[in-house]
């Protein structure tokens, strides 16, 4: 689960590379990983956002989440990877915050 953490938040780091403001584009969960949705909903959950299974799966439930936080949060429906990047982060925190590890 470590890595896959880390993948994700290295990705989201290389994202200025690839566009000139990647922090507006919209949020694509089929952009990424099986693992990298795993840690998207657990970081959700974590916020208080997501009830559902950690599956990797980004199905309604996990797209209504992010919706309903990015429209609370931001005032806008369609999230974008920089209004994601705090909740991978809080995540990040809260993992390393308390010694969490991958079983």
């Amino acid at each position: 689960m470590r890595q896959v953490l880390f993948a994700l938040l290295v990705w989201l780091a290389a994202l200025p590379a690839m566009a000139r403001d990647w922090s507006k584009l919209p949020f694509d969960a089929a952009r990424l990983s099986d693992g990298e949705r795993r840690v998207m909903q657990s970081a959700m959950i974590l916020a208080g956002l997501y009830a559902g299974p950690v599956d990797g799966i980004w199905g309604k439930a996990s797209q209504k989440a992010l919706t309903s936080f990015a429209s609370k949060a931001f005032g806008s429906a369609r999230p974008t990877f920089g209004q994601i990047a705090p909740l991978v982060s809080a995540f990040d925190q809260e993992w390393r915050d308390s010694g969490w590890r991958s079983v």
